[in-house]
């Protein structure tokens, strides 16, 4: 597998750094939504995956994609975290070939986990479950 970070303002592109389709099986792709941290600003699930998903589509045409390290920081309000995972959900289901997603469950440096709020963890039940 090759998983990459997304592209987000201020990162490299990674096609540079891809290593071929002949050498691996997988794609993946790691994404975090930081939300209002020093150096860090709120993005969409759409704008944090889907031209990184684009790129990688382009770079190899055929390997699944998984979502390797997926993550989002509580927002200021408690459907903020719900809204992003409802749009999460909408990028997994719509995308071609993106075949699952592990979801980074820890409260560290941020709080990950997709059951911080109320909100959040009916957002995320109801993707899990649409899906």
């Amino acid at each position: 597998m090759w998983a990459p970070n997304a592209l987000t303002l201020g990162t490299n592109a990674f096609g540079d750094s891809y290593p071929g389709r002949d050498q691996i099986d997988v794609l993946g792709l790691d994404g975090y939504n930081w939300g209002e941290a020093p150096g860090h600003h709120w993005q969409s699930a759409t704008d944090l995956f889907v031209p990184s998903l684009e790129t990688l589509r382009a770079l190899d045409a055929t390997h699944p994609i998984l979502l390797t390290e997926v993550g989002c920081a509580d927002g200021l309000t408690a459907q903020d975290k719900a809204s992003w995972i409802r749009d999460f959900f909408s990028i997994v289901e719509n995308q071609s070939r993106v075949e699952g997603f592990v979801w980074f469950q820890m409260d560290k440096e941020r709080d990950w986990r997709f059951n911080s709020t109320t909100a959040s963890t009916a957002a995320f039940r109801a993707g899990v479950a649409g899906w």
